[in-house]
């Protein structure tokens, strides 16, 4: 899920910066403007990118070399993903909160090899925030700014079901599966919501997180989930449904990325930094560092490359970064 609100304090991240930046493999210019999404293929061989320029890019995870790419889609791109089987692709457009932009509120999706258009997927009545295919590929669902959660099956690409997310009609900003096909969704107001593969309502989790322009992240054994506001991240355990919140540097937190060894970086707005690492099992921050050079910058999608402590991340200025988080170069932070 990305942000869809007007540009807020970009001035606030010229002056002074941290030293030191994560080991970067390497450095790209990906996108004319921001990079909203990142993902990588199953196989990490390669990693997806939907940008505010109206295009969606295929990378080289080796090598940074631009593969494929659709353009002119019509509308800024705000969530790209892969199948489970690293066939298909699905996205979705979005508008920034204020402007003028109208789109079809559709999840398209394409061929990842040859990029033609598979199925047009309609339902949300305003913007799709996120879309998320279920573990064994069969179905596929989407959270909307009309705070509706929906799901198609891929199969036919026909409806399987909706659901109203919040009673007071926030957006929903993220949906997410666990690994054993329930949906996790997480609204503007900063409540999870859990939910059966068919839509049946399992358990609501309010938070102290309020304006939730951001997104969530589950841990890969499906234990965790994490969702990161305005200085604040709330780290959930899916097992108990306990949570606590914590206070982050970052002022604007706008992506998180989860390993599959439990570290989840943070990304976003931070003035001296723009990235957090933190233990998701602990909630308890590891490291923190400046994550782009120059001013004018912040940190917007991640995605950690399966298998490995590589992680991807893009920038409000178009850049994509290739680096490393288990390098030991990290001045490490105490807690508050």
């Amino acid at each position: 899920m990305r942000c869809w609100f007007a540009l807020l304090g970009l001035m606030t991240v010229a002056g002074a910066r941290a030293q030191g930046t994560p080991p970067i493999i390497w450095s790209i210019d990906a996108h004319v403007w921001r990079v909203q999404d990142i993902d990588f293929s199953p196989d990490g061989s390669e990693l997806v990118t939907a940008g505010e320029d109206k295009s969606i890019k295929f990378w080289d995870a080796e090598t940074g070399a631009l593969r494929r790419q659709l353009t002119g889609l019509g509308f800024p791109v705000g969530t790209a993903r892969y199948s489970p089987d690293g066939r298909l692709i699905a996205s979705a457009h979005f508008v920034h909160e204020g402007l003028e932009i109208q789109n079809d509120h559709a999840i398209r999706i394409w061929r990842a090899g040859d990029l033609s258009l598979v199925a047009t997927l309609l339902g949300h009545t305003s913007d799709v925030q996120a879309v998320a295919f279920s573990p064994d590929g069969s179905m596929i669902a989407g959270a909307g700014r009309d705070g509706t959660l929906r799901t198609w099956r891929t199969g036919d690409w026909l409806p399987a079901g909706s659901v109203s997310v919040s009673q007071f009609q926030w957006p929903t900003m993220d949906v997410e599966y666990l690994p054993d096909g329930r949906i996790l969704t997480l609204d503007f107001s900063g409540e999870f919501k859990l939910f059966t593969a068919h839509l049946e309502p399992l358990a609501t989790i309010p938070t102290s997180l309020h304006s939730v322009f951001s997104s969530m992240v589950i841990t890969p054994d499906g234990r965790c989930a994490t969702a990161v506001a305005f200085g604040q991240a709330a780290f959930l355990n899916l097992e108990t449904l306990q949570h606590v919140v914590k206070s982050t540097v970052i002022s604007q937190c706008y992506s998180a990325t989860a390993s599959p060894k439990g570290e989840v970086i943070f990304g976003g707005l931070g003035g001296q930094q723009e990235i957090e690492s933190w233990n998701h099992r602990t909630a308890v921050r590891n490291r923190m560092w400046d994550g782009v050079t120059g001013s004018s910058d912040f940190v917007f999608g991640s995605s950690f490359r399966p298998g490995t402590s590589d992680f991807a991340y893009g920038t409000f200025r178009g850049k994509l970064i290739m680096a490393k988080s288990s390098a030991g170069l990290f001045k490490k932070t105490p807690q508050p």
